[in-house]
């Protein structure tokens, strides 16, 4: 399932004249189900993951740089593979918020990015 980019983030990408520090998105789109993708599993693949990179394995990142449709604009080094969705928050809000910055957060919502803002 291709993420489409909204006008706005490609407008801002191709405007800008700072380079991009960061870019945190969300998708409304319905989940893939793990069925989708049995056919593509490599059952011979190894799960031995000691000598890979920590921002997550560099197939998969180029798997996600080119399903977001943004491939020659990034590249696997630009791209994080995170656990889920709190590793993720933890991650961003730890490296862009600093103390007195002032953040919107929805509410209601999931409490965890209020209380990582807080820290």
């Amino acid at each position: 399932m291709k993420v489409k980019i909204h006008s706005l983030f490609e407008y801002l990408l191709e405007t800008t004249t700072q380079p991009v520090e960061a870019v945190l998105g969300f998708s409304l789109a319905t989940s893939p189900r793990l069925g989708d993708y049995l056919a593509d599993l490599d059952p011979a693949a190894s799960l031995d993951w000691s000598n890979e990179s920590f921002q997550g394995l560099n197939q998969l990142r180029e798997h996600v740089i080119a399903r977001a449709g943004l491939t020659g604009r990034c590249t696997p080094a630009d791209v994080l593979i995170t656990a889920g969705t709190a590793e993720a928050n933890y991650l961003a809000i730890m490296q862009l918020v600093q103390p007195g910055d002032e953040i919107i957060i929805d509410t209601p919502g999931w409490p965890q990015p209020l209380v990582l803002a807080e820290a």
